[in-house]
């Protein structure tokens, strides 16, 4: 059962940084087009690789307890690409499948699979070797108690 409220902890706090994540990178995106009149394209990228280093930083430190490092870094953005692979894959084939549906419908529709995508794999990159206290698994009964409580 303990592994249970494990995952469920690790999986809010996990999203609490993914929606602060897409604030933050819908904020620094309207800042460099709106008021510094950046291309899209660049903002877009700058906006996106910004808030993929946030986003690790403070799953590392905050969600799985573990010091930061640039393998596990390195790893985390090949998640988030390849969990944009998935998306955009299952994004083409919902477009097949309901061509007359509203694009914006079918990326959220999307977002699911993405977001557990994300998930699964980064919680098996940050799990997998002990963390900075040592316990292995990244996380203990304390920290089960106080991160991503929803």
């Amino acid at each position: 059962m303990k592994w249970i409220k494990t995952i469920i902890a690790r999986f809010c706090g996990f999203s609490l940084i993914g929606a602060v994540s897409t604030i933050l990178s819908v904020v620094i995106m309207a800042f460099l087009n709106e008021v510094l009149g950046c291309n899209g394209y660049a903002s877009y990228v700058v906006a996106y690789v910004t808030t993929i280093l946030f986003s690790y930083f403070a799953n590392a430190r905050l969600v799985y307890r573990r010091r930061v490092s640039l393998a596990e870094c390195c790893g985390f953005f090949a998640t988030y690409l390849s969990g944009m692979v998935v998306g955009t894959l299952l994004l083409a084939l919902a477009k097949c499948m309901f061509p007359s549906t509203n694009d914006t419908l079918l990326g959220c529709a999307v977002l699911p699979f993405t977001v557990a995508w994300n998930f699964v794999f980064v919680n098996f990159m940050l799990t997998r070797r002990p963390d900075v206290h040592g316990a292995g698994d990244g996380i203990n009964d304390k920290e089960v108690a106080n991160v991503g409580q929803c």
